[in-house]
């Protein structure tokens, strides 16, 4: 095809470009422009038009008139306008503000669309920030608020970002998407863990109950060992904490209540 015909069947234009008229009486078959009123003609008048430029329309005489000031763009008649400028909506072919809320709306005046900067749509409303709606709500690039739904995460930030991931997993940024993701711990006994700073393995950071954070004084190594006998949390020395029926005593070990007692506490039960 030549540059001004958009479609052609065996070696001939059938169909030119926008602005063009195929023209089939010459002696070669053209795209003759055409008249500049037209975006589009089928004739080379100003009365051949067929669709027109942003704010015109075709009128039943073939011409392009002027819409309303109000439209962008019009159909029909002046006043029966199929787009507005920003910050208004169409109701039966007008042009309406939108609410000042708004940036841009469709149906009514308060069913925002869009948001000015800082605010953020939430079923067609505009707010100042997605923690209004509950918790784990934040913003997507286009400034809406959606629920966050990351797999084992259980606290994000106002971007859906993960700060916090469940029991047994960990956040790490994905190198590809640079989302924040929780990935498995895979450490026994490991409910908390962290990357490890040279990016290899991860490091225990806090264990199960009944076992606590042993440092290898050798290697440096972090494993989770178990704590003393009836012993829920502990250091490596002592417990902290014992399980129901039992208490720490001034030693650091588990001793059992007195009957009837199941929770107590001091050096005798």
């Amino acid at each position: 095809c030549t540059e001004l015909c958009s479609e052609c069947s065996n070696g001939k234009c059938v169909k030119c470009i926008d602005g063009y008229h195929y023209n089939q009486y010459t002696y070669y078959d053209t795209c003759t422009k055409c008249h500049s009123s037209c975006k589009d003609c089928d004739g080379t008048n100003d009365n051949d038009c067929i669709d027109c430029n942003d704010g015109f329309y075709v009128t039943p005489s073939g011409t392009c008139a002027s819409c309303d000031t109000q439209c962008t763009t019009c159909k029909g008649s002046s006043t029966n306008c199929t787009s507005c400028k920003p910050g208004q909506y169409i109701l039966s072919g007008r042009c309406l503000n939108c609410d000042n809320s708004c940036q841009s709306c469709e149906g009514t005046s308060n069913h925002c669309t869009k948001c000015h900067q800082n605010y953020y749509l939430y079923e067609g409303k505009c707010i100042s920030s997605c923690e209004e709606i509950g918790p784990n709500y934040g913003a997507n690039s286009n400034q809406e608020c959606i629920k966050c739904d990351l797999s084992n995460c259980v606290e994000y930030d106002e971007a859906c970002q993960c700060l916090k991931c469940e029991k047994g997993y960990y956040v790490i940024s994905d190198p590809i998407t640079l989302i924040e993701i929780c990935l498995p711990c895979n450490l026994e006994n490991c409910d908390e863990c962290s990357k490890n700073e040279d990016e290899e393995g991860v490091t225990c950071t806090k264990c199960s109950d009944g076992y606590y954070v042993y440092t290898d004084p050798n290697t440096q190594s972090k494993s989770c060992a178990p704590c003393g006998e009836n012993c829920k949390s502990c250091t490596e020395t002592a417990c902290t904490e014992c399980n129901e029926g039992f208490y720490a005593n001034s030693e650091g070990q588990c001793r059992q209540c007195q009957a009837p007692c199941i929770q107590c506490s001091g050096n005798d039960g």
